[in-house]
């Protein structure tokens, strides 16, 4: 999500979202005085926060074993 793009504040969208959603950050992400994501992942009804340790903002690519089995794990626990 590029906020700076968005014309229209997705804050008040987050608490309409029903669906699982699994959110990642980086521990050592740049983009923490950004966006709070821990907050936005309290507004959704079925968030789900992961950090991953050692990782800036470009996750997959510094941890991509990590995420896979992070996403893996989410999948099953919905399922």
């Amino acid at each position: 999500m590029f906020m700076g793009g968005w014309d229209i504040n997705p804050w008040p969208l987050l608490a309409k979202i029903n669906c699982p959603v699994l959110v990642i950050e980086g521990e050592l992400t740049e983009n923490k005085g950004f966006v709070d994501i821990k907050k936005a992942v309290s507004l959704l009804s079925q968030g789900k926060y992961k950090s991953v340790a050692g990782a800036g903002h470009l996750i997959p690519m510094q941890k991509p074993r990590e995420i896979t089995e992070i996403i893996k794990e989410f999948s099953r626990q919905i399922a």
